[in-house]
């Protein structure tokens, strides 16, 4: 079982599977080099709110989801990939070295992105790149969101867009091969 590899114990790194933390992000947008002429930046939220799981445990209480919510959790995902789920598998595996606190404050940042998040990203003077799961690109859900955006705002803005073949939302978890092919062809 992939169960005995532990991720950085760092609560921003750790909390969620790492090839595309937002808390990164943020920091990055935050935080350009000036002295870089190739940098490559990529996002996975560009507006306010976050994901499901992500504005469940926001909303929670730091100490009640610390104490409470977390264990709980673990323990659902825990049995889950017992019995053979290897989606509770990975996210058991990529969270047990995790401090709740982060993955917490993780949560908060996606939910409480900042409202100008997507201008400043945008507006970014380097290369930038959007990833989505084919299942969830605009193009094949028929849905332009906040999450994912629209693809012609991505082009308008000068920022490649790139689809992992036949994987939804965490497609580093459904396909981290074509994953890794997808971003490879970007950073190389």
């Amino acid at each position: 079982s992939s169960r005995s590899t532990k991720l950085n114990s760092d609560p921003l790194a750790s909390s969620v599977p790492r090839i595309f933390t937002l808390a990164i992000d943020v920091q990055r947008v935050n935080h350009v080099p000036q002295n870089r002429s190739r940098a490559n930046y990529f996002s996975t939220l560009l507006k306010p709110g976050g994901g499901e799981a992500s504005k469940r445990i926001a909303t929670s209480d730091q100490d009640a989801f610390t104490s409470k919510g977390h264990p709980e959790r673990m323990k659902t995902l825990s049995d889950a990939a017992i019995n053979g789920d290897s989606l509770s598998d990975f996210l058991w595996t990529a969270r047990s070295g995790a401090d709740p606190r982060g993955i917490h404050g993780n949560a908060r940042a996606l939910v409480e992105l900042a409202d100008d998040f997507e201008e400043r990203f945008l507006a970014l003077p380097v290369e930038r790149h959007y990833v989505y799961g084919e299942q969830g690109y605009p193009g094949h859900t028929g849905q332009i969101t906040a999450e994912p955006p629209d693809p012609g705002l991505l082009r308008a803005n000068g920022i490649g867009s790139h689809i992992v073949p036949g994987v939804g939302h965490p497609m580093m978890i459904e396909d981290p091969v074509a994953t890794a092919k997808v971003l490879g062809s970007v950073l190389t």
